[in-house]
């Protein structure tokens, strides 16, 4: 879902970052691999990233405005409809 986000949504300027709070890096690379990712990604080793966005659990979405705010937060499995209803406003 978040690859098809990414490729629908970046030429109007949205960017797709991924963050990896769980695996190690070799399973992190094989999961990006087998999946066939082409957004961002990176490791959150220290966990900082997951303390700083107040997350306990996964997945999770945070919807993030150009000027850096979170609009929005969706716990669980992205769809379509949480994409067009969270995503489209922030456009």
């Amino acid at each position: 879902m978040l690859e098809r986000l990414w490729r629908t949504y970046r030429e109007r300027g949205v960017v797709v970052v991924g963050v990896d709070i769980q695996d190690t890096d070799e399973a992190g690379r094989k999961f990006i691999r087998e999946f066939g990712l082409t957004f961002p990604n990176a490791r959150d080793r220290s966990g900082k990233v997951s303390v700083d966005y107040g997350v306990y659990g996964v997945p999770e979405t945070f919807f993030v405005a150009r000027d850096g705010t979170i609009r929005a937060k969706h716990v669980g499995a992205l769809s379509d409809t949480v994409i067009r209803a969270k995503l489209e406003p922030l456009l």
